[in-house]
């Protein structure tokens, strides 16, 4: 009787043991998963503190193509061809500086933004300076990468040599056209160090418009509205401070 009663207690404690030990290799288990998933995001990409690095400075480069437009033909129009309006095809190189705030307080989220542009192609140099609106989302909280949808609204200047702008166009217009731009799209941002950027913007559009006298003479026609439609892939890096 007083051996069985004996062994009845160490049955139990053995039993203990056991559970613990089973809940100690869980947990341990545990631990260790959690520990592999968090070591596979490098320490370099991980996201800074959530209210720092608030102002961003972006620069970069790309291609630049123009894709749909209307402005008169002056050419054809001085050489007894025809007057009519032609739409314009070509790409550019483009230069972007960008200099970006978030008003939030905060690494990602609404911010403004103040871009320049510079376009380079052959007897043509563009200009832009346009303020722009942006939205840094957050996308994948373990990794500090945002993509950013935006839209601005701002200045254009289209300069021509004057020799290549007299030779096509004559007197009509001039070779300094000023008009309004409207940009949009979407710019991936990713951090790097808690601080460098590397970039993105595509897809990236921007449409010129402004007075029909660009290429037209409203003494001899009527004069539409002219546009120009580009579309833009650029990329770059950056800081944040």
């Amino acid at each position: 009787m007083t051996k069985t009663s004996n062994s009845a207690p160490s049955r139990r404690r053995l039993r203990g043991l056991v559970k613990s030990a089973a809940l100690g290799a869980v947990l341990a288990g545990v631990g260790l998963t959690s520990g592999e998933a968090s070591a596979e995001i490098p320490k370099a990409l991980k996201p800074p503190s959530e209210k720092s690095q608030t102002m961003q400075f972006l620069f970069g480069f790309g291609n630049s193509s123009r894709l749909l437009g209307r402005g008169w033909d002056g050419y054809s129009c001085n050489n007894g061809y025809g007057c009519g309006y032609a739409g314009g095809f070509g790409g550019a190189f483009k230069l972007h500086q960008q200099f970006l705030f978030h008003f939030s307080g905060k690494w990602h989220g609404p911010a403004l933004a103040f871009v320049a542009e510079e376009e380079f192609a052959g007897n043509y140099l563009g200009l832009n300076l346009v303020p722009r609106f942006a939205w840094d989302i957050h996308v994948y909280k373990p990794l500090a990468l945002v993509i950013s949808p935006y839209v601005g609204l701002g200045y254009h200047l289209s300069h021509y040599s004057s020799y290549w702008y007299n030779l096509y166009f004559g007197n009509y217009g001039s070779p300094n056209y000023h008009s309004a731009v409207l940009q949009f799209g979407v710019t991936g941002k990713l951090m790097i160090a808690q601080k460098w950027l590397v970039w993105l913007q595509f897809p990236s559009s921007e449409v010129q418009i402004g007075r029909g006298d660009y290429y037209c003479n409203p003494g001899v026609a009527y004069c539409p509205t002219y546009f120009a439609a580009r579309f833009d892939v650029l990329a770059g890096g950056g800081v944040s401070f």
